[in-house]
Order: structure tokens, then C-alpha cells, then sequence
């Protein structure tokens, strides 16, 4: 896995921030939409969807954190081991 695996949770981790301060921000501006919506059912389907992703996206993101430090540390033993071999 290596590098390619590393650089493959961080990239996952940047996508996942950026859909959540997406799907944040698209809710407060449905706050301000809601004051001129006469049908709040689909005002409410909107917001059940953000919610999802939002929830979606911060379950990748820590998932790619967990795998991000695993690998980190995969790595680190890698190292230890190949210097021990030297030794």
C-alpha cells in the first residue's frame, strides 16, 4: 500500500471536509429559504438529504483517518524492520 495508500486516505479525508462544509452551508441557506417556502414537506426531504450526506461524509472522513494512521504506522514498522535487518 505504502505512499499511494497514504496519499489515497488524505485525499479521501480532503473530499470528505469539503462535502461537509458543503452540505453545512447548503443548510443554513436552506434556513433562509424556509421563511419564503409555502411547502415545507419539500423543505423538510432537502434537509433529511443534507443530513445524510453530511453524516455520510463524516463517516468517510473518519474511517480515512483510521486507515491513515494504520498505514502510518504499518509504515513505521516497515522502517524499523528494514533498519533492524542492517543492524
Amino acid at each position: 500500500m505504502g505512499l499511494f495508500g497514504i496519499m489515497n486516505s488524505i485525499n479521501t479525508m480532503n473530499n470528505s471536509a469539503s462535502r461537509m462544509m458543503n452540505s453545512s452551508n447548503a443548510l443554513l441557506n436552506l434556513t433562509s429559504f424556509t421563511g419564503n417556502s409555502n411547502n415545507l414537506g419539500a423543505v423538510n426531504q432537502t434537509e433529511k438529504l443534507l443530513l445524510s450526506d453530511k453524516f455520510n461524509s463524516e463517516l468517510m472522513y473518519k474511517m480515512s483517518y483510521a486507515q491513515l494512521k494504520e498505514l502510518k504506522k504499518l509504515e513505521k514498522e516497515d522502517i524499523k524492520r528494514s533498519f533492524s535487518t542492517f543492524a
